[in-house]
């Protein structure tokens, strides 16, 4: 039988393989959740619709189906032609993301969106994003709302003049929308209060909800009917539910509060919302996280293992230099055990979390965050003891960002330091991790006045790179296994010594090495650390989300 050349082979063969190059097989949990894919190369998706007309009619959907924009400036008649009826790529547009540029003029962005809105097919978008320094009008609002029915997400955009009131006069507005699954509720002021509360009494059938940026006095002097004073912010959206004890909770897969007082919305959440269901839970906190913990520990335990959480990330930040994670550790334990994304940020606190609390989840755990600052920044990690605690406990981790001890940049001998080489042997008893982000900020040796140049710092960490992968290396070749270890990040946005002093010239920032191989003149081949942008490290390996968490 003759071999098949590619453009021989059926129809659906084909659209697979242009899937698996379009996207990647690998999403993050929340990613997965809000249904987007993480392109890869676009690039590869414009190649292949140059390759011939057949692929160019098979690829175009994957091309135009994610479109980011940036508006308010001149180049903005090049829009003509992507909106010309002839772009055979407009009708598979779903999600359309717009951006201001820095020196963009706002009533001309203004007229951009209406323009985009108004001559784009009807009902094919399925996201809509603005991210401008000026406000929408609430015509192009109502003119969205109107054209594109299919909508899965709808958010609490800043507006000329309140939109809550429209709303309310005529719910009927909003009746087309029918795919509405995600509502992201920005707290600006008071209209998008009001406006939120009104996304939730008319589409209470949500699978995810997002509160925050809770920034405005306000919310301090509102009052519910009957003039009863109750949470201002949870209370008031939340207010068709009312009375709370009595009420048909929710049922969500995902929630994310950020900027809040979670004290104040402790008591409300538990009532309208059915944990039971709650698959990923993302908490940002400044004020009230301890009773807030304390109370979801009190109602996981009344659930007798019935939660499905899988995702988990706190962020916990106090204002005295005395916060104690003896209630995360509770609530850790409290959940049923099956997390497969656990991300932990503690600033002011005393004490690292507990080993046991993390390797409670250990045999479900794939991806695990921590970074804990205490008192002016600083830095605490795990001993040594620990470490290989908790990486025997969690041994089947893919992706790890961790603290490590201070190391000290130092060429003078080519292996390292013995400190914090046991950490990275221990780390040999994580077979699958693919992935690691070691938050420390490595240090070079320099006198007290001179500032080493940022080449030379940066050459130091691609060392210590090659050095950290040659030990991994090593101890799973001795022990008849190969390192899967591909993504290694280390430092962070500033170098300084434990007293505050700078060391390096520039902006430092952390780096991201790949594990590579080299061949010599004699044909010997070592392992080797190559270099990579933070934002092409997606392209490279996709699994690598931990990498985009970003710490306050």
């Amino acid at each position: 039988m003759a071999p098949m050349d590619f453009q021989g082979l059926p129809l659906d063969i084909v659209i697979l393989i242009i899937n698996y190059v379009c996207y990647s097989s690998t999403l993050s949990d929340w990613a997965s959740l809000k249904g987007d894919y993480q392109i890869i190369r676009p690039t590869d998706m414009k190649n292949l619709c140059l390759v011939s007309k057949n692929l160019r009619s098979l690829t175009t959907p994957q091309l135009y189906r994610n479109v980011a924009l940036r508006i308010g400036s001149n180049p903005d008649r090049r829009l003509f032609g992507f909106l010309h009826s002839d772009n055979p790529g407009l009708p598979y547009v779903r999600s359309l993301r717009l951006d201001e540029e820095d020196d963009a003029n706002g009533q001309q962005a203004l007229f951009v969106v209406h323009f985009l809105l108004d001559l784009l097919p009807k009902n094919i978008l399925t996201e809509f994003t603005w991210r401008g320094y000026v406000e929408l009008t609430v015509d192009i609002v109502l003119l969205l709302y109107r054209q594109q029915s299919g909508l899965l997400e709808l958010g609490t955009l800043e507006t000329d003049r309140p939109l809550s009131e429209i709303i309310y006069q005529a719910p009927e507005i909003l009746d087309r929308l029918d795919s509405v699954k995600r509502i992201t509720i920005h707290l600006h002021n008071i209209d998008s209060l009001y406006l939120g509360a009104e996304f939730l009494k008319i589409f209470p059938d949500i699978d995810t909800l997002e509160i925050g940026d809770y920034t405005s006095d306000e919310f301090d002097s509102l009052d519910l009917q009957a003039g009863t004073k109750l949470e201002p912010v949870t209370g008031s959206l939340f207010q068709h539910m009312l009375p709370f004890n009595g009420c048909s909770p929710m049922r969500l897969r995902s929630l994310t509060l950020y900027n809040l007082d979670l004290q104040d919305v402790a008591t409300t959440l538990i009532h309208v919302i059915d944990l039971s269901f709650l698959e990923r839970l993302k908490l940002e906190g400044y004020q009230g996280t301890r009773p807030f913990l304390q109370t979801l520990t009190d109602a996981y335990s009344n659930l007798r293992g019935k939660g499905k959480l899988t995702a988990l990330e706190i962020i916990w930040v106090e204002q005295a230099p005395d916060l104690d994670p003896t209630p995360l550790d509770d609530f850790l334990v409290a959940i049923p055990k099956g997390l497969t994304s656990l991300a932990i940020f503690l600033k002011a606190s005393t004490h690292m979390p507990k080993v046991a609390s993390l390797t409670h989840h250990g045999a479900s755990l794939k991806s695990l965050l921590v970074m804990v600052l205490g008192h002016e920044n600083r830095r605490f990690h795990f001993t040594p003891e620990e470490f290989g605690e908790m990486c025997w406990g969690c041994r089947g981790l893919e992706q790890l960002s961790i603290m490590l001890p201070l190391i000290r940049l130092d060429l003078s001998e080519d292996r390292l330091q013995p400190k914090f080489a046991e950490f990275i042997r221990l780390t040999g008893r994580l077979p699958y991790l693919h992935t690691l982000n070691i938050t420390s900020s490595p240090y070079p040796e320099s006198n007290e006045s001179d500032l080493i140049p940022l080449h030379h710092y940066n050459y130091l960490l691609r060392e210590l790179a090659r050095r950290i992968y040659e030990a991994r290396e090593s101890h799973f070749t001795d022990e008849h296994r190969q390192s899967k270890l591909t993504v290694l990040a280390i430092g962070a946005d500033n170098i300084n010594l434990p007293d505050g002093r700078m060391l390096v010239q520039g902006s430092v920032k952390r780096m991201h090495y790949l594990r590579a191989k080299q061949t010599d003149m004699f044909g010997h081949t070592s392992v080797t650390s190559s270099p990579i942008e933070s934002h092409l490290v997606k392209y490279a390996a996709p699994a690598s989300d931990i990498l985009d968490f970003r710490f306050p």
